[in-house]
């Protein structure tokens, strides 16, 4: 019942910022030699000089009946818009948590049995890097340097998968590292950390030691298990981390994704597509901390929510 407030309080954010903007959809649409009766004009068929409350007031009824509206652009459905550029952003954001949580778990598991060698050094070096950079400086870096100079990958462009699965990784090869360089420094910093400190204070890792298991049996089947509990909410805490640095990615790389959309709809003034991609990317944020929370329950039965008995 908490996310219900929580969407509310997000559109209503939007919907103010948005009106903050300078300009409008008029000037956008009409040119800025536009004359201020043609503005006037065209506001009052898009319905755009009506007040604040009355807008988002009706806004907000089509939306809690399924109805996102129509462009004030393309006059497309804003419904079917996203649904044209979600499952690029969809494949961007899951090739890269799979990438970052796959090289940050091997990394953990590897430094945690022999930490601060050579193999630490270079990892976390590698983790403060990716903090300190930006991410469009990471992408710049990766073009120029992959695309350009070794000529390896493309340094733009979008194949989707019905193409193939090959031409589509290439395309996704770059933005995939770029959006999760980051990723992988805050997954790897956290996981390594726990995983070290289990496997050199914990009862259970001596226990084990005692029966002659090995120390990366031990490492991959007991403490990397009871490490992930602090990685599930570092992955849902950092889904709006993931999802925010998606719509640079999409924008420097050209991808036909949902960021690209939302830079373009801001850019036009077009408010109903932008309200209906913010309604949109939170909802898949609020959803996966509501997943997060619920995953405690599957991986630990002992997890109970609610209030706590005598």
């Amino acid at each position: 019942m908490q996310l219900i407030p929580v969407m509310l309080g997000v559109s209503f954010l939007a919907f103010c910022l948005l009106n903050l903007l300078p300009g409008g959809t008029a000037i956008a649409i009409l040119g800025s030699t536009a004359t201020n009766a043609q503005i006037a004009e065209l506001n009052h068929k898009l319905g755009l000089d009506r007040p604040f409350w009355t807008r988002y007031g009706v806004w907000l009824w089509h939306v809690l009946h399924g109805n996102l509206g129509s462009s004030l652009i393309t006059s497309q459905s804003v419904v079917h818009t996203i649904a044209q550029r979600l499952p690029t952003t969809v494949e961007l954001v899951t090739l890269a948590m799979i990438f970052a949580l796959t090289a940050a778990i091997i990394f953990a598991v590897i430094v945690a049995r022999k930490p601060y060698g050579i193999v630490d050094w270079i990892g976390r070096a590698f983790s403060m890097t990716s903090l300190s950079v930006p991410g469009f400086v990471l992408a710049l870096l990766l073009i120029l340097l992959v695309a350009v100079k070794l000529h390896w990958l493309p340094a733009e462009g979008f194949t989707p998968l019905s193409a193939g699965i090959v031409p589509n990784l290439k395309t996704m090869a770059l933005p995939v590292l770029a959006t999760s360089f980051d990723l992988f420094a805050g997954y790897s910093r956290i996981l390594r950390a726990d995983m070290i400190d289990q496997y050199n204070t914990e009862d259970y890792v001596l226990t084990a030691r005692s029966k002659g298991i090995s120390s990366w049996r031990i490492l991959s089947h007991h403490v990397l298990k009871n490490s992930l509990f602090s990685m599930i909410t570092v992955v849902g805490a950092r889904f709006g981390v993931l999802i925010g640095g998606a719509v640079v990615t999409e924008n420097i790389f050209g991808l036909p994704g949902m960021g690209q959309l939302l830079q373009s709809s801001i850019y036009n003034r077009d408010y109903t597509v932008v309200q209906g991609e913010v309604i949109v990317i939170a909802c898949a944020v609020v959803g996966m901390n509501l997943i997060t929370d619920l995953s405690y329950l599957f991986l630990d039965p002992r997890v109970r929510y609610g209030s706590v008995g005598n």
